[in-house]
């Protein structure tokens, strides 16, 4: 709530009974929606592993920013999870009201940081494209290179 409360009621002029209903799609709204999803996904890692089958095994988890030595345009990932079964999830966080639907632009950035990443730390362990998402995965021929799918109802699992 205080993320929301700073983004768009703090400071806000107006008394526009409307302004919510307005401001749905906005970027603005997107983005807020896509930050605290991530911040709620950071808050349930336990339960993150248990969705993936790896509740047991020891991990580090992190997020990662790096670029190639070459110059190239800096990258992120948005959870890394480092396994001691000599596996990493490398795991995009993405918000959206349906199933996600993963783009060819979405696949190369994907494959694009597992290079960088790989790169980079000069890991030998295997690497599992991970997207955790409110709803699903929609099937499509992009989708086929994610691995694993954890969705807010697993977030919140007892």
């Amino acid at each position: 709530y205080t993320l929301f409360h700073f983004k768009f009621l703090k400071n806000r002029s107006g008394s526009d009974g409307r302004f919510w209903s307005f401001s749905l799609n906005q970027p603005k709204v997107n983005t807020w929606r896509g930050l605290a999803f991530e911040r709620v996904c950071l808050q349930h890692i336990d339960q993150i592993k248990a969705a993936l089958g790896i509740a047991g095994i020891l991990a580090d988890v992190y997020s990662w920013h790096g670029s190639s030595k070459k110059g190239g345009p800096a990258t992120q990932i948005d959870m890394v999870i480092d396994r001691g079964d000599r596996m990493i999830n490398v795991c995009e966080m993405k918000y959206a009201p349906d199933d996600y639907s993963f783009s060819a632009g979405e696949k190369e950035k994907m494959l694009r940081r597992i290079e960088l990443f790989r790169s980079a730390t000069g890991t030998g362990k295997g690497i599992l494209p991970t997207l955790v998402t409110t709803c699903g995965l929609k099937r499509n021929a992009n989708a086929a290179m994610i691995t694993n799918v954890v969705t807010l109802d697993d977030l919140f699992r007892c």
